[in-house]
């Protein structure tokens, strides 16, 4: 009986050793990740039917490149016909496009994929009940990147963290912003 008793103590002193209530970068890392499915597919719509979207694969070489088939010109009995007509090298690019998109001749394309970085600060409030993660992610592109107008390849962002029934929740800046509110009220 007496071992039961030591068991029983030895269980209940790990088991609350593992319940950290203290945020880390690993956890906020964890959760951050999980929230935002990173790594993420980064999509562009290509318009077919829109003549400077054409011209912008054109320039850019995608025809040479053998990944489409460009109109240059369109005759009469050709309107409402697509300017842009995707090759078999394009494919392994293509994201699902709904049948409305289709029907206006839209084609989304993966243009890469966004991976989380890494946490480059980490603020918990004197109480620890809430905290502030900054964070960078990194986009991987690839060929039908040039396509699209952004340029940055590495993008900031901002986590918010409350403890919530012994549980770290990333939450909306307003919602975190209305609870701190109320925190210093009180």
């Amino acid at each position: 009986m007496k071992n039961l008793k030591h068991i029983i103590i030895a269980m209940s002193i790990f088991i609350a050793g593992c319940t950290n209530k203290k945020l880390d970068a690993e956890k906020a890392t964890e959760l951050i990740k999980n929230l935002n499915h990173y790594p993420k597919n980064l999509e562009y719509e290509i318009f077919c039917g829109d003549p400077v979207h054409a011209k912008r694969m054109l320039d850019a070489g995608f025809e040479e490149k053998g990944f489409v088939s460009i109109v240059k010109v369109q005759e009469t009995k050709d309107i409402g016909k697509p300017f842009i007509v995707f090759k078999d090298a394009s494919k392994p690019f293509f994201l699902p496009t709904s049948l409305e998109d289709r029907k206006h001749k839209i084609q989304k394309v993966k243009i890469g994929d966004e991976v989380f970085d890494r946490i480059i600060d980490l603020t918990i409030s004197s109480e620890g009940k809430s905290a502030i993660a900054t964070y960078i992610t990194i986009w991987n592109t690839n060929i039908f990147a040039v396509l699209a107008p952004w340029k940055k390849r590495t993008y900031e962002y901002k986590a918010y963290f409350l403890l919530i029934e012994n549980e770290w929740k990333i939450v909306d800046r307003k919602d975190f912003e209305i609870l701190e509110l109320k925190h210093l009220l009180h």
